[in-house]
């Protein structure tokens, strides 16, 4: 008896463990939405391009409707067209129709129900994609077989979120308002349906999307629409407070409401109308370029609800994570001094500080006043520990107001309904070769995913600065080794010194320094937390701050 289930132990071992399979085309896979060929690059099999959606341009303002791939064998190994945005990202000459697919990366070994990370991309809700070099998953499978990897598109910009309650027939278009939401719903589904065949685990999904991503992630797991699709969610420097209002957009800020009057558009209806390639154009150097939009908050898809009770119907294991200076790479001190008007340094000086003056006026005006006591509360601190109240104090209110603060709020939240395991994570470095971005937003995620070893990437990190990086690819494999434990058994790592569960109480955070040192510890900056608390809404992101910024400092 125990010599036939050694032989049967051994059996599963040998072939977990075949000889990979050559470069060329992979084997087919046979699946509910029908049959697929990819390609296999060193060792690696990617089935790209497969459409989980019609094109959504011919379904503008409507949820996305699944696709049904005709009878026959379909090739997948080339990327799908990415959704049309802004020219000023390095995507526009790979924008078009067609854009609604997901990416597949695995090892081909036989192992069945393997735990699957989904990762949403960010860009502001108006740029990038699932096809960018910075999300390859060759070396997230190719040193963890046992687990594959999607990234998942989603509509961007007026496509992806967009209020039309002031149109006549505006009521028939409900759903416009987080559309964005809708498709990564979809794109889910048609993972839960099909990766089993695969190799994957329909039960077993993990979700992590960074900056938008984040948003988005966050969003899913309020989400009703979302229930059961996924297990565990990872958000990076994002948050379901980043969400808009309807209430808080104006004409100006829709780019429904620019297009209607540029086409003369009386209705929805009539703006459907408008050809394809047109849109396209729009989305690419136009009306829709220029102007932001991000999921809206309907009652619907994203429940109408405070934040202190979006996660009491969610059921699943949670890290939220945030970098240490999240907010420096959209306020880069020199590049924005830069571009500020003046005729000599010291003009350009006076003209920022008008502008971060600005800034805040702009943000209390958006806000009720018991919000504005706790921006001016946080600014006095912030004077109290900086001595002045200038580009420091707005890039740390940045930092904390819009993404280390609501992560700690979710982790809060999410311990008190009871949501499952609950992380909170603060990356202090490594950090950017340009030293007045330190560790900025997005600098986890080619450790994360562990493209920090593909050619060229460290170069892209570094910036061309002479950066001492001995120790980065030991982080990155120290951190994706506990990432993939969180997939597999929502828990990091049973080191509670490295990673201890998020409590009321002490408030839990993994503080990633190094390879070598990353550590937990009780909440750090529990004072800013305090005083930023009150609040449920991002005053920076309400204010427009990035986009103003820039607005400013080009003189337009």
């Amino acid at each position: 008896m125990f010599l036939a289930a050694a032989t049967v132990i051994l059996t599963v071992a040998v072939s977990c463990a075949q000889t990979p399979v050559p470069d060329g085309t992979s084997n087919p896979v046979a699946c509910k939405a029908g049959t697929f060929v990819g390609k296999v690059e060193n060792g690696v099999t990617k089935f790209f391009g497969i459409r989980f959606a019609e094109d959504p341009m011919d379904y503008m303002f409507e949820a996305p409707v699944p696709y049904i791939y005709p009878e026959g064998i379909h090739q997948v190994t080339e990327f799908a067209n990415v959704c049309p945005q802004s020219d000023g990202y390095h995507l526009a000459d790979v924008c078009g129709e067609d854009f609604l697919s997901l990416n597949i990366w695995t090892i081909d070994n036989r192992m069945k129900k393997k735990p699957v990370m989904v990762f949403v991309h960010g860009g502001g809700w108006r740029v990038g994609s699932n096809r960018e070099a910075l999300y390859d998953g060759s070396v997230f499978v190719k040193e963890h077989p046992e687990v594959m990897y999607v990234t998942i598109a989603y509509r961007l910009g007026m496509l992806g979120a967009c209020d039309l309650d002031m149109f006549p027939d505006g009521d028939q278009y409900k759903q416009s308002k987080a559309l964005c939401v809708l498709d990564l719903v979809c794109g889910l589904q048609w993972l839960k349906d099909n990766i089993a065949s695969f190799g994957g685990d329909p039960d077993n999904i993990t979700i992590m999307g960074q900056s938008a991503g984040g948003n988005l992630v966050s969003t899913l797991c309020v989400s009703p629409y979302a229930r059961g699709l996924f297990r565990n969610a990872i958000p990076l420097s994002g948050s379901f407070r980043m969400c808009a209002r309807a209430e808080d957009l104006t004409g100006d800020n829709n780019a429904a409401v620019a297009l209607a009057k540029k086409y003369n558009c009386k209705t929805v209806a009539e703006l459907k109308q408008i050809p394809k390639d047109v849109i396209i154009k729009e989305c690419i150097d136009g009306e829709i370029a220029a102007r932001l939009h991000k999921p809206i908050i309907d009652g619907d898809i994203i429940p109408d609800v405070p934040f202190d009770e979006m996660l009491k119907d969610f059921k699943g294991n949670l890290i939220m994570s945030s970098t240490l200076d999240d907010g420096r790479i959209f306020i880069d001190p020199k590049e924005i001094l830069e571009m500020m008007p003046g005729n000599s340094h010291e003009e350009q000086v006076r003209n920022l500080r008008l502008f971060l003056s600005d800034i805040i006026e702009t943000a209390k005006s958006v806000t009720t006043e018991e919000d504005r006591r706790t921006i001016n509360n946080y600014l006095s601190y912030l004077r109290e520990i900086l001595g002045f109240c200038d580009w420091a104090s707005i890039i740390e209110f940045t930092n904390d107001e819009v993404f280390y603060v609501p992560a700690v709020k979710t982790a809060t939240e999410a311990v008190r309904y009871n949501c499952g395991n609950v992380y909170n994570v603060l990356w202090e470095s490594p950090r950017f070769g340009t030293p007045e971005l330190r560790a900025a937003h997005s600098i986890d995620l080619p450790f994360l995913i562990g493209t920090i070893k593909n050619e060229g990437q460290v170069e892209e990190v570094t910036r061309g600065e002479d950066v001492d990086t001995t120790g980065w690819f030991a982080l990155s494999d120290r951190i994706r080794d506990m990432l993939v434990n969180f997939m597999k058994t929502g828990i990091p790592t049973e080191d509670k010194t490295v990673f201890r569960q998020f409590d009321q109480k002490q408030g839990w955070t993994t503080v990633v320094r190094s390879a070598d040192e990353i550590f937990t510890m009780p909440m750090p900056k529990p004072e800013r937390v305090k005083l930023m608390w009150p609040h449920e809404r991002s005053f920076l992101l309400d204010a427009g701050l990035g986009a103003d910024i820039r607005q400013h400092g080009t003189g337009n």
